[in-house]
């Protein structure tokens, strides 16, 4: 589809007279492939493994395009491949610019086929490239939201002690009550602020909840 910028890619290897390997089928090849040199190979539709085979093969994946996130630089990472990217959208979270991968700031084949000769004097790293695609794995995003989820309980847990213990200095001390806005009847400043304790219990109780479900 056009906003994936296939014809960025090609015309950008075309050239430094890189080869280019293009997986997947769209209603875009046909123009692509008349587009295109010597040096492309369209392979179509394939199986996920041959995906895998050809990511590991290559000596960078590119996404020309921008993408909302987009799975196909986390995917080329695991297997140990930088990736070459528009430096918008969801590739600004999954590439690191400089260590697994490389970024170009504008969307002409200038700037992607100067991307494409910086890559190749990029030491690869295979443990940083696989340890950073790990980094969003469903497992590591359940521990950082308990971890998230801990943070908030421990914060609710001070705020409720110090209001009580507030209130337990102000016993004594009484304070207009207020009804809808209307002024009511007095009530000491203890009641007040430990209706506030009572209302944090229950945020504990459903945060406690919601940490109880992360991983469902």
């Amino acid at each position: 589809v056009p906003y994936k910028r296939v014809d960025l890619a090609i015309d950008a290897c075309q050239r430094i007279g890189a080869s280019l390997r293009i997986v997947g089928d769209g209603p875009e090849r046909a123009r692509l492939e008349a587009h295109a040199g010597p040096n492309v190979t369209f392979l179509g539709r394939v199986s996920n493994e041959r995906v895998r085979e050809e990511y590991r093969a290559a000596r960078a994946v590119l996404l020309p395009g921008e993408e909302d996130f987009g799975i196909v630089p986390l995917e080329a990472q695991a297997c140990g491949r930088p990736v070459v990217a528009y430096s918008k959208g969801g590739a600004l979270e999954t590439i690191v610019d400089g260590e697994t991968g490389v970024l170009f700031d504008e969307p002409t084949a200038t700037s992607l086929s100067s991307a494409l000769q910086e890559v190749e004097r990029l030491p690869i790293d295979l443990n940083r490239l696989v340890a950073h695609a790990a980094s969003f794995s469903r497992d590591h995003h359940i521990e950082r939201m308990r971890a998230a989820i801990d943070d908030i309980l421990a914060l609710l847990k001070g705020l409720r002690g110090a209001l009580t213990d507030l209130a337990e200095q102000h016993a004594d001390t009484i304070m207009p009550g207020f009804t809808h806005l209307q002024v009511a009847q007095p009530v000491s400043f203890a009641h007040h602020v430990l209706a506030y304790v009572e209302m944090l219990a229950r945020d504990q109780q459903r945060f406690s909840q919601t940490r109880a479900r992360t991983n469902q």
